[in-house]
């Protein structure tokens, strides 16, 4: 499963995503749509922890690392390349 999948089913599972699956596209703005808010920007990089292995900083905490699924999976690939 693809880092974008597994945000993916996240969201539709855990999220309560109300839309259609194909309208949660990896470009889709998930905080201008409201899907993320900064409590769940939060929650999110807590699991983004234990899935993979890394430690996400304050400071990475920023809307261009998590503001939809393809930037979430950029993000997630520089810090597993980061850590290896």
């Amino acid at each position: 499963m693809t880092v974008q999948e597994q945000i993916r089913r996240y969201v539709i599972d855990e999220m309560g995503w109300s839309g259609e699956q194909k309208t949660l596209t990896d470009d889709l703005d998930l905080i201008d749509h409201h899907v993320l808010d900064s409590l769940a920007v939060v929650e999110l990089s807590t699991l983004l922890e234990q899935w993979y292995g890394f430690r996400v900083e304050a400071t990475e905490l920023v809307y261009a690392n998590f503001n939809s699924l393809g930037a979430i999976a950029k993000y997630v690939e520089h810090k597993r390349v980061a850590v290896q």
